[in-house]
């Protein structure tokens, strides 16, 4: 039987990598002020089991207009240094530590990934997942998915790389990244799988969709009964020169300058645990550095999965929705970026735009009504 234990989510501050030489510097930064803030989670609130850092929580991810070449620069290995730093935290205090980075792989030379990560207490990595929805549909980077060269990725890793759960002496363990959230369909993969503890590493700006994206948080929970472990930034320092933060003396501002320069609270913050329930157990109320603990009680949530009352997963009719809707469908293909992996970050708008106008043929949407000025 697993007895109960403590999560901790680490809301930590990010530098941006800007130039590609200094990235080690940078990111050194970001893993050694993360590990700071790891030892004091322990010493202050009692060793945790699991904890997790947030998405691109090493190299940042603003810079729109960096190639792939320079991305396989500035991204991380998985296994790689910055994973080796974090084996050993984990095996000096016994906890699996889990998070997102940008990612380049050599084995996809013209691609880099947004992946999530999660490293065992022997300091082994027992999980990968790259992040299946954001860029390559939005416009605002360059990184890959595996939706986006389905049938390559899965030649290479199998469908369990897809969607892939950690079984593990404190439960079943599956990751999914930020804009994965806005798609049920991936949060129920991972739970029809097995998955019971979903860690969501997020980079989430403040914005008009703050309160769907967090109302969303607890209905995933609630519709698959599972916890979610939600960790976002504390805060986002982008540069504005080689070694010049936007947290710097005020005198680096008395000349105008045209960057890709975020505030620095350009995040809402707000990291949660939410239960089985759908309810939310612990908060960070606002911005900055923070650190959310709660208790997960595995045992609870597999009383509950037993139980006939609201069980979704069971009930669930997948043939029908597979069948009936989702197999006629003409939306977002799979493979769409195999042949040409998405090298400039307005193709992934262009692409969404087609689909949008097939569903206006289909009658799936409805255009909107043309206004007169005046009117």
């Amino acid at each position: 039987m697993i007895q109960p234990y403590n999560v901790a989510c680490i809301q930590t501050v990010i530098r941006q990598v800007r130039d590609p030489a200094t990235r080690d510097e940078t990111v050194r930064e970001n893993l050694y002020r993360s590990v700071a803030l790891m030892e004091y989670a322990a010493i202050r609130f009692g060793q945790p089991k699991l904890v997790v850092l947030p998405e691109f929580f090493l190299t940042g991810a603003d810079h729109l207009h960096r190639t792939i070449e320079e991305w396989a620069q500035v991204a991380c290995r998985i296994p790689g240094p910055e994973t080796d730093v974090l084996g050993e935290v984990a095996q000096e205090f016994k906890m699996y530590i889990a998070g997102g980075t940008m990612e380049y792989d050599p084995k996809w030379p013209s691609r880099w990934f947004n992946s999530a990560f999660i490293i065992g207490p022997n300091g082994d990595l027992i999980l990968k997942y790259r992040k299946h929805n954001g860029a390559d549909v939005q416009g605002h980077t360059t990184y890959s998915t595996p939706s986006g060269c389905y049938t390559d990725y899965v030649a290479m890793y199998g469908e369990d790389g897809l969607f892939p759960v950690a079984d593990t002496p404190i439960g079943k363990l599956g990751c999914l990244l930020c804009y994965d959230m806005n798609f049920p369909e991936v949060a129920r993969a991972l739970a029809l799988r097995g998955a019971e503890v979903l860690i969501y590493p997020t980079g989430e700006p403040y914005g008009p969709h703050r309160d769907a994206w967090e109302s969303s948080r607890r209905t995933r929970a609630y519709e698959n009964m599972v916890y979610i472990v939600s960790v976002n930034h504390g805060a986002y320092i982008g540069p504005v020169g080689k070694d010049q933060f936007t947290d710097s003396a005020y005198p680096l501002f008395q000349e105008r300058r045209r960057s890709e320069i975020s505030p620095v609270f350009r995040s809402h913050g707000h990291s949660e645990i939410v239960d089985f329930e759908g309810k939310v157990v612990a908060v960070a109320n606002g911005p900055g550095e923070a650190i959310v603990q709660a208790t997960i009680d595995v045992g609870a949530l597999r009383q509950r999965r037993s139980e006939i009352k609201l069980n979704f997963l069971a009930q669930l009719r997948s043939e029908l929705y597979a069948s009936e809707t989702y197999d006629k469908i003409d939306a977002f293909p799979l493979d769409h970026w195999r042949v040409k992996p998405i090298r400039d970050r307005r193709e992934g708008a262009d692409a969404t735009k087609s689909v949008i106008h097939r569903f206006l043929e289909q009658n799936i949407y409805l255009a909107p009504e043309k206004t007169t000025a005046g009117t």
